[in-house]
């Protein structure tokens, strides 16, 4: 992971080859506020991974088509996702 502009390296997570398959394929990632859980957007779907084992916890799928957008709240315990078609989905995320 970088920081923005300056792309110093802040942290590294030795990943799997199947790991790295889905990270490759991600469009949209959010960390949670308290950095221990990263939430990627892949294939239309949500995948939760704890940091820094990177350890699948769990998946999110609505069966939408065309997600582009992914946010976590500031207090950490809702996220949601946008479509192209308009849909919005918010969720209590599991702690």
């Amino acid at each position: 992971l970088v920081e923005l502009p300056s792309m110093a390296i802040v942290h590294h997570i030795p990943f799997e080859h199947h790991v790295a398959n889905i990270v490759a394929e991600t469009h949209v990632a959010a960390f949670t506020p308290d950095g221990k859980r990263l939430m990627i957007l892949n294939n239309d779907l949500v995948r939760v991974w704890e940091i820094p084992s990177f350890t699948e916890l769990s998946t999110y799928d609505w069966e939408l088509k065309g997600v582009m957008s992914l946010t976590i709240s500031p207090d950490g315990y809702k996220a949601a996702i946008g479509a192209k078609n308009g849909s919005i989905v918010v969720w209590d995320i599991d702690t």
